[in-house]
């Protein structure tokens, strides 16, 4: 009697590690490739799947993208509230900063998600998307507030919002080719050179010291 409960655990089995082999597959090709030179055929070679199989899957290269945003998200997230418990108040900037700058796969996928990632996938998707985003952060943000009692309820949320506003702002103007690396050599070009780590937590230094005095 129970043998198609067995039967049900191997193939829900299997299915989480095709799922799993797909976004592994996604993450090596994203550190070696550009995102527009991805296709779900190089996704599915990669993960050894025939292309039909990635589709039972995954719709477009778009939603595998978000969805290995969200397992990346996840792992930072848990991440920076066990750091955050040990760092005083005053590290907070350096400490999220840092933990960011560990993080290139995903700083490139949150640069993308508005413009990119959100473009081709249906409304479904795209709610159950932000959705589990929204859970991700909630307990982040109350680690936040419960480290810096002066901010207003609610700032924490606000502040991963905003953050992500300045991330994407520096990781594209730093996101350099070697044509403007060199262009930012020349003397009086110099100074417009700007570094992701130094402005990230300068700002968001600057941030969190606005959103106490207000309090």
């Amino acid at each position: 009697m129970n043998k198609p409960r067995q039967v049900r655990a191997r193939s829900d089995n299997a299915k989480r590690k095709r799922r799993e082999s797909v976004l592994s597959a996604a993450r090596t090709l994203f550190r070696k490739r550009e995102f527009d030179t991805l296709t779900m055929d190089a996704l599915a070679a990669k993960a050894g799947l025939a292309k039909g199989t990635l589709y039972l899957y995954f719709q477009t290269k778009e939603a595998v993208f978000l969805e290995v945003l969200l397992t990346e998200l996840e792992a930072w997230l848990l991440e920076l509230s066990a750091a955050l418990e040990g760092a005083a108040p005053s590290a907070i900037a350096r400490v999220v900063t840092q933990s960011m700058v560990a993080r290139p796969i995903l700083r490139r996928l949150l640069a993308m998600l508005h413009t990119r990632l959100e473009r081709n996938v249906d409304l479904e998707t795209l709610i159950s998307v932000k959705r589990r985003m929204f859970a991700m952060l909630t307990p982040a943000a109350l680690a936040l507030e419960s480290k810096l009692p002066a901010l207003p309820a609610g700032s924490g949320l606000r502040f991963f919002v905003r953050m992500q506003a300045l991330l994407i702002g520096f990781e594209q103007i730093t996101d350099r080719n070697e044509l403007a690396e060199r262009a930012y050599e020349v003397p009086d070009l110099s100074m417009l050179r700007i570094d992701f780590a130094t402005e990230l937590e300068a700002a968001i230094a600057d941030w969190l010291a606005v959103g106490t005095r207000r309090q």
